[in-house]
């Protein structure tokens, strides 16, 4: 084990012996699109053996596609919903992701973020830094996680966000009333912090509330999901971050 960004750590896989014993069938697979699904999408998942478990959810909105996610989630025997976006690559070996009983488990998603004046294609692991707000979000380098990888490890654990199309929430997580908005949802788009700015996301929402309920993401370093951009992220992240400060671990 050794230390690894804000308070995170690393592991060996030796170090996190398999966990569980999963199956396909123990993972809801739920996928939103406002168009059609990319076919290297489904191709991944048939790949993956999750296409038998895949869950189409078609509507404009992003906020009631995870909500409604969720209810068929819960209303399910299964263990984990895997979150995909619809123009993401599932790697093959995903379900090995789930050899660890944590609450929220991810591949590394690269996604791209403004960085000063240019923008920056980085791993989707993120933390909030902060108290009541987010002021300032910190992002994992590329460069640093091939160090990691070069050195062995497979784990880190302690991160509070994954921005990202490919990550798994564990059952009881939602079923936590910290979890959950006064009106019973889990994701809104628009909402207000702790002090009361108001941001659009309805993803970094409901990672807000996972972040001040105590829990954390374990991000597998050794499996990294692919992304097709069939959308312009550059652009949809000065909308969302533009008013961030962003911060890179050295």
């Amino acid at each position: 084990m050794m230390a690894g960004p804000n308070g995170s750590k690393l592991f060996f896989d030796s170090e996190k012996p398999s966990e569980a014993n999963l199956t396909s069938a123990d993972i809801f697979v739920a996928l939103h699109t406002k168009y059609t699904v990319n076919i290297e999408t489904i191709q991944s998942l048939e790949r993956a053996g999750l296409l038998g478990s895949l869950r189409v959810i078609r509507t404009p909105f992003f906020d009631r596609a995870r909500n409604d996610a969720v209810q068929q989630f819960l209303a399910s025997g299964c263990r984990y919903l895997l979150w995909v976006d619809d123009d993401n690559d599932v790697p093959e070996n995903i379900m090995s992701l789930f050899d660890r009983n944590e609450p929220c488990l991810a591949p590394v998603n690269w996604c791209q973020f403004p960085q000063k004046d240019r923008t920056s294609i980085l791993p989707g692991v993120s933390w909030w830094l902060g108290e009541d707000s987010m002021p300032l979000v910190c992002f994992l380098t590329p460069p640093l996680l091939r160090v990691y990888q070069s050195m062995g490890f497979r784990w880190l654990d302690g991160a509070n966000c994954c921005a990202g199309g490919v990550w798994a929430v564990r059952r009881d997580v939602f079923q936590d009333e910290k979890m959950q908005d006064p009106d019973g949802e889990w994701f809104k788009m628009t909402w207000q912090d702790a002090s009361g700015k108001t941001h659009r996301s309805e993803d970094n929402h409901w990672f807000y509330k996972f972040w001040r309920a105590g829990y954390h993401v374990s991000v597998d370093l050794t499996m990294e999901a692919g992304h097709y951009k069939r959308v312009n992220m550059a652009l949809i992240a000065k909308q969302l971050f533009g008013g961030w400060k962003v911060a890179v671990p050295k």
